[in-house]
Parts: structure tokens; C-alpha cells; sequence
């Protein structure tokens, strides 16, 4: 009998589920999973752990690699970070982040500490938004406009559900009333800003909803209006936008907003194990970011075992065949970068062929290429390109032969490559605990002999060398008596 492992589907129950109970350490695909690669470092360290971080190109095609942590603004070259803070520095707060914007040739940085922070592409340091904008949690460009949300303001101080617009055209025109530059106070019960998103319309995260932003150009500059109520984020970084679509983690765990409605992508699938695992402490440290080569979003979250709130799991959605996996790997920050670009000659700063991050045809030495990154616990950067992780897959459970025991004579896995071990967990009444077989090691012929003889059986795989494939397993067995 060919069991494909499926869908991952661990919020369902172990008998009658149609997909898998595990999917560690793994790649969802359109059938079966690929293997997860290991972090492979890339950069030098940063002082601190990152709060933040920003990939993007100048109008010539240059790449600028950004990113911020609790007292220095840097910019990465040739896989060096060099500090680019205005003098004296910042003091960004432990469960804040810094929010990066950028339109044209400037970049924007707030973390509502310090007063926001701007650089001209090619310049030598961030320094003070002329003008006088408000502090500000969030920032994002929208319509030929500067939106700042969350913000401390020489109006009224700390107003966490208020959202500023600069000057049209002019990122460092903060005066009300002139040149279409205004605020405005969010006014339902969507309580703190978390998130803000740019574009043709601004995208605005409350804790308990979701508004629209968009540019009228008279009257009231904008128009604000609550498209999703009772519902939104407090993880901002969880935030990742994909064409129209944008995903976030809410309190009742991972969602899409296609710009009309909030669609939820975990109910009934991982959504119940990720909120019981997740540390509640520190909303603030899941990240997200996309993977668009493969089509992937990866969520970085501190579950049970983390250390200090460093996240330690990850989970991964295919968004195209709307499927879920996980993996273990501890990340402080998950990024987008983009590629430096390299000469061959340029690669010998990285030592021996053997010693560089990633093989020469990778993507990382192409310059402006989008690559899933992560900050490790060292605070350097690293891409997803080291060796393959060990893998484990369970299936769901199965009553082999309906109405009585089965005796699992021998397994084969169908994985097209690794090192295979298997186990079979088993018992006879649901209201039993699961008893763990020991390992089995794979015979010269490819088979796992065993002779598990239970009602209610599952077999689990672990893959180690790394794998193209891993699809299910064959098992052969046989009416095992009805006891």
C-alpha cells in the first residue's frame, strides 16, 4: 500500500487525517516536499541583534543592502556592515522595530525613539528628516506622499492610532494644511497601530483591524476607511506583502488580505499548533519575508525552548498550492536581500572555493537578485544555502486492515535520495497512549523490515544528506488478528 505523507495538517486528528503529522525541517511542494537548507553565513556581525532591514536598488540598478538595531543604522557592502547612524546614535527600544520606507533615491527609517532618519542612496549617513515629522513606529510612501503612523507628534504627544501624510511631493514638508500635508486620528476600536503597508493605497494594521488609506487629493487628503473589523496584527514583522495580497499573523494565527476581505491560510491545518507553541511574550520578534524565486513565504517565531525570545521555528506556506511545512533553525531576523553581485575575482575575500556561502552559480554573486536571507544568532547575515537539514515526516494514522490489528511486514520510503530511517508508532484503542518503535535501519535492498502488529499505525521517516523529493512510504502488511 503507497501512502503519500500529504498535506501537513497537524491540527487535525492523528486517524481520519488526510494529510501528514509531520513535516519537519522540509519544503512543501506541489506533490510531496524538497529538502530546507541550513543557514550559510554570508556577512560580518553587527553589534546587536537586527530590529529591522531593507533591500533595495537606486535608479542606476545599484544595490543597497540596510539594516538597523537597537543603537546603529548600517549599510552592507562587499558582505560588510558599516555603521551609517547619525552621530550620537539612537536608542531603539528592546520590543521595537525599525520601519524602512523608501521612494526615488531616499530611504526612510523610523522606531519612534528618534526623530525619523533619512539617507540619500550613495551618502555617508542617515541623518534627522528635515523639516519637523513626527516621531513614528511606521513608515511607508503612498501616493506621492510620506506616511508616518503610530506616532509622537508636537500636537497632542504619543497618539499610537494616528497617521501622518507629508507634503505632496515633499518627504520633508510637515506642516499642516500646506501642500495637502495633514493627520488624522483613526477613530474605531482598532486600537494601536502595528503595521503600514504603501502602494497605490495605504495598508494600515491596527490590533483589531485593517483600514484603508487612500488618496482623495482634496477635502481630507486621504480617506480612511476600516475594511476588516475586529481583527489585525500586534506582530508587525509578520507583515509580508506579495503583489495585491498581503499575509500577517493574527490572534488567531496566519491570514491573507487581498485588499477586500482577511481569508485565514492555517485554520484547520497548523494554525492551533503554532498558537500553543508560540511564546506570547514576544509577539515582537516574529518576522516574515517572502521567498518569490520559489513561490514561499517563510515566518520566523519564538516557540517553546527559545532562548531569551530568539525565534526558533520556523513555518513555510506555498502560496500558490496553498500548503504548510516547518522547521527548526534559530533566526534572529528573516530578511529579503538582494544580491551585491561579484566578480570571480571579488570571491576571494570569501577564502576557498570550499569555504564560500553558496555554489559559484548561485544567485547570492548576481547582482539585484531577490534572495531569502536571515540574520543568525551571531547577527550575521546568512542565506538559505548551507547543507541539507535533517528532515523527518510522519503519516497520518492508518487502520490498515478495517475493523482489526495489521502486521506491518516491511516499509519502503519514496524519497529519491538520503540516508532513510524509519520508525512505527502504534496502538490498539484510540484512548491509548502512542507507542514509538525503535529505529529501523534500511536494508542493501532499500527495505525496512519490521513486525508491527497494531489496529492504528504510522510510520515515520527521518532523511539526512538531503533529498529532491520525499513523496510517502509502500508498506506491506498483512490482517495482524482481531485482539
Amino acid at each position: 500500500m503507497i501512502k503519500e505523507f500529504g498535506e501537513y495538517l497537524p491540527d487535525l486528528p492523528r486517524l481520519g487525517n488526510p494529510g501528514c503529522l509531520q513535516a519537519k525541517n522540509s519544503i512543501p511542494a506541489a506533490i510531496g516536499y524538497k529538502q530546507l537548507d541550513d543557514l550559510s553565513v554570508y556577512s560580518d556581525a553587527m553589534d546587536a541583534r537586527p530590529q529591522g532591514a531593507i533591500s533595495c536598488l537606486d535608479k542606476d540598478g545599484n544595490v543597497y543592502n540596510f539594516a538597523g538595531n537597537a543603537s546603529k543604522l548600517y549599510e552592507m557592502a562587499s558582505a560588510e556592515w558599516s555603521d551609517k547612524s547619525k552621530s550620537g546614535g539612537y536608542t531603539t527600544g528592546t520590543d521595537e522595530v525599525w520601519s524602512f520606507a523608501k521612494e526615488g533615491n531616499v530611504v526612510i527609517a523610523t522606531n519612534i525613539t528618534d526623530n525619523p532618519q533619512a539617507i540619500t542612496l550613495g551618502a555617508a549617513n542617515f541623518a534627522d528628516l528635515a523639516g519637523t515629522p513626527p516621531k513614528a513606529r511606521f513608515a511607508a510612501f503612498s501616493n506621492n506622499h510620506l506616511l508616518l503612523a503610530n506616532v509622537n507628534d508636537g500636537v497632542d504627544g504619543a497618539v499610537p492610532h494616528r497617521v501622518w501624510n507629508s507634503a505632496l511631493g515633499d518627504h520633508t514638508g510637515w506642516t499642516q494644511g500646506t501642500n495637502q500635508c495633514e493627520h488624522n486620528t483613526l477613530t474605531g476600536d482598532g486600537g494601536w497601530i502595528y503595521g503600514l503597508v504603501g502602494g497605490e493605497y495605504a495598508t494600515i494594521f491596527q490590533e483589531k483591524a485593517i483600514v484603508r488609506a487612500s488618496y482623495i487629493g482634496y477635502g481630507s487628503i486621504f480617506q480612511y476607511d476600516e475594511i476588516e473589523g475586529g481583527r489585525g496584527t500586534k506582530a508587525s514583522n509578520s507583515i509580508v506583502r506579495v503583489g495585491t495580497n498581503i499575509f500577517y499573523f493574527s490572534d488567531d494565527g496566519f491570514r491573507v488580505f487581498d485588499g477586500q476581505r482577511s481569508i485565514s491560510i492555517g485554520k484547520n491545518k497548523l494554525n492551533e499548533t503554532v498558537l500553543a507553541d508560540l511564546d506570547q511574550s514576544y509577539l515582537y520578534r516574529i518576522s516574515g519575508q517572502v521567498d518569490p524565486t520559489n513561490s514561499l513565504i517563510f515566518w520566523a517565531y519564538p516557540g517553546s525552548g527559545n532562548t531569551n525570545g530568539r525565534p526558533n521555528k520556523l513555518v513555510i506556506y506555498d502560496y500558490i498550492n496553498n500548503k504548510w511545512s516547518h522547521g527548526e533553525l534559530e533566526i534572529e531576523l528573516l530578511h529579503y536581500a538582494l544580491g551585491e553581485g561579484y566578480t570571480l575575482d571579488q570571491l576571494d575575500a570569501f577564502g576557498t572555493l570550499d569555504s564560500l556561502p553558496a555554489s559559484l552559480d548561485s544567485r547570492i554573486w548576481t547582482g539585484g537578485n531577490t534572495l531569502l536571507s536571515a540574520f543568525d544568532s551571531s547577527q550575521k547575515l546568512n542565506f538559505f544555502t548551507g547543507d541539507a537539514l535533517t528532515a523527518e515526516f510522519e503519516t497520518a494514522e492508518l487502520e490498515l486492515t478495517p475493523g482489526r490489528r495489521s502486521r506491518i511486514r516491511e516499509i519502503r520510503t519514496i524519497i529519491d535520495s538520503g540516508t532513510h530511517t524509519v520508525k512505527v508508532k502504534s496502538r490498539n484503542n484510540q484512548a491509548d497512549s502512542v507507542a514509538i518503535g525503535s529505529s529501523i535501519a534500511q536494508a542493501p535492498s532499500g527495505r525496512f523490515a519490521t513486525r508491527n502488529n497494531a489496529r492504528y499505525q504510522s510510520i515515520v521517516t527521518t532523511v539526512s544528506g538531503g533529498f529532491s523529493n520525499a513523496v510517502g512510504v509502500d508498506i506491506g502488511h498483512v490482517p495482524g488478528g482481531r485482539r
